[in-house]
């Protein structure tokens, strides 16, 4: 007789690991009886051992956890991980719990994003990476860009009170977009809710009220808010068409606000609407449509002031999905805008025609992310004041090189060296006539380096430097130097601490008419200490350092909150705003 031996398999373990909030942790380590593996981006894992009764999950940033295996049903893990340290911006968490009512406030607590702010109604608030432009970064609010090219007001009075629900920020060179105001940063803010749904009540110094939902396959956010200075309301939506494998998004956005200091009135109004078609093959292709209108009315030293633009903004992205990927960008914008200010006799109207071509190349490795490429813009001016047209253009290219690399598991670096630019505004551009055919321009030309420690557990420290030269427009250079830290204390204790010093000397060619006073130097930043347990209960204390109207503004805040079941939590906030301290206190809900 024949007899056949089979081997019986090797028994096998298969699991998910998730933390806390229940997103999957790509990348933990798996590990028991002297095997190992790692989990897919999913979460998921398969370890093929025998006679094991537990296994050892570790990941960075992660307290490490055993789970028992028990006999043919899979491993389900709960790690808790230290967002302190595996996130640079406030998470979404974060916004939940803390007491900044402006959405400003909020993201400037990420490392050395530099916030200014006016008392007056213009200019308003703006964020600068690094302190490298007095003008702001490039603002993008529900993926549709906000920049006032009539005279550069910022328009962040229109996102109600405690409304911002996800913001993060790039410095030059992290991320794809280019041009305009990049050299500043690119800050992407976002009220609509990732997952689930949200709705709050808060009542104090601020009413505020918002309800927001997603589905697969739309979201939105309804938000309104007022205190004894003004009030604001906000609607925004967006759909998720899926084509086969491409997709369709269309987002919608609108917005008032309202404002009164004595005397002093403005009324302000955003609209937006984008549409974005992805198909991904061996050739990605993203097309991408932007409509919006925005403007203001102010009574300015006693006089009506009226400014109003409009932006129509096509956009073509082709890249390769190769290891080395090389990417192409094709864009077209009109820009309109007018600005009126009868005491003043001054009637400003133009449009700004621009064209650009992106180029260049991408790629990223176990230990190393590079990035290269360049962009060719054409300008073209076509307005004025009192009615005379005067036709003016300018052509740049905008070179950058970026590169991020381990050079331990535990050091990193980052590099950055790049052009970039800013537009002039058309009060900049036609207060004064300028010369026939020559347009100035701000070009940026700026070097970062960034060195980043981890021991990859409870402790993340960064220093940073900056180096930027402008020229045109302004000339001058400025300088910055700074530090951040971010340490896990214990499982229920984070610190979260960055400081910056900088120098701007730079000054304009000629006398423009600006709104605001900028800083020439200074040391923002803020120290930021998170207690939470187990239970939900969580409390903030913030120590920062901004600026207000050019001069140092210090000042302490705080929040309490804890969790009332059924996905309530009451919430008591108290921050200083400009010359006066807030009180808030109410009633959030999330339910994902």
């Amino acid at each position: 007789m024949l007899l056949t031996l089979a081997a019986a398999p090797a028994p096998l373990i298969v699991g998910s690991v998730r933390d806390q909030e229940g997103a999957a942790i790509a990348g933990a380590v798996v590990s028991a009886a002297g095997t190992r593996t790692t989990t897919a981006a999913d979460g998921t894992f398969a370890l093929t051992a025998s006679g094991i009764r537990a296994v050892r999950i570790t990941c960075p940033y992660c307290k490490p956890v055993e789970v028992a295996v028990q006999s043919s049903e899979p491993v389900v893990a709960i790690v808790q991980r230290y967002r302190a340290l595996s996130e640079s911006s406030p998470s979404a968490r974060d916004l939940r719990a803390l007491p900044y009512s402006r959405a400003e406030s909020a993201i400037s607590l990420r490392p050395f994003v530099v916030l200014t702010d006016s008392r007056a109604f213009l200019p308003g608030a703006r964020i600068a990476d690094r302190a490298a432009t007095t003008q702001g970064g490039a603002i993008i609010d529900d993926g549709i860009p906000d920049y006032d090219i009539a005279a550069n007001v910022s328009m962040l009075s229109t996102i109600p009170l405690f409304d911002l629900r996800a913001g993060d920020a790039f410095a030059p060179g992290q991320t794809s977009y280019s041009g305009d105001q990049a050299a500043g940063g690119v800050f992407l803010l976002n009220d609509l809710p990732a997952q689930g749904s949200d709705a709050s009540l808060i009542g104090g110094s601020d009413t505020a009220l918002r309800r927001g939902a997603f589905s697969t396959n739309a979201s939105y956010a309804l938000a309104a808010s007022g205190n004894p200075l003004g009030s604001s309301t906000r609607a925004a939506a967006q759909v998720h068409a899926p084509v086969g494998t491409d997709s369709l998004d269309l987002s919608f956005l609108g917005a008032r606000a309202g404002i009164a200091r004595g005397p002093v009135s403005s009324t302000a109004s955003v609209e937006g609407f984008r549409a974005q078609f992805q198909r991904v093959r061996a050739t990605a292709i993203q097309a991408t449509f932007v409509a919006d209108r925005a403007g203001y009315t102010t009574t300015f030293a006693s006089a009506p002031l009226t400014s109003l633009w409009s932006d129509i903004v096509g956009e073509l992205t082709v890249t390769s999905q190769t290891p080395v990927a090389v990417f192409g960008d094709f864009g077209v914008r009109q820009s309109s805008g007018s600005y009126n200010a009868d005491a003043f006799h001054s009637h400003i109207a133009g449009v700004v025609s621009q064209t650009h071509l992106d180029m260049g190349a991408q790629t990223r490795g176990d230990r190393y992310t590079v990035r290269a490429a360049v962009g060719a813009y054409n300008i073209a001016y076509n307005g004025g004041a009192g009615g005379t047209r005067v036709p003016v253009q300018a052509q740049t290219l905008v070179p950058s090189l970026y590169g991020s690399y381990d050079l331990t598991p535990r050091w990193n670096v980052e590099v950055y060296a790049g052009a970039s630019f800013r537009l002039p505004t058309l009060l900049e551009a036609f207060r004064t006539p300028p010369e026939p055919g020559g347009l100035h321009i701000d070009r940026y030309a700026q070097i970062t380096q960034t060195l980043t420690y981890s021991d990859l557990n409870r402790v993340k420290i960064s220093v940073t430097s900056m180096s930027e030269q402008l020229s045109n427009l302004d000339s001058g250079t400025v300088h910055s130097v700074g530090a951040s830290i971010a340490w896990q204390v214990a499982p229920t204790i984070a610190l979260r601490a960055w400081t910056l010093t900088f120098n701007d000397t730079t000054v304009p060619y000629e006398a423009l008419l600006r709104f605001g006073r900028q800083p020439q130097s200074g040391t923002p930043g803020s120290a930021w200490l998170t207690y939470e347990n187990p239970a939900g209960f969580r409390l903030d204390a913030i120590y920062r350092s901004d600026f207000l109207d050019a001069l140092p503004q210090r000042h302490v805040d705080g929040s309490v909150s804890a969790p009332m079941g059924w996905g309530l939590r009451w919430f008591v906030g108290t921050e200083r705003r400009q010359d006066a301290r807030s009180i808030d206190a109410g009633i959030k809900f999330d339910r994902p």
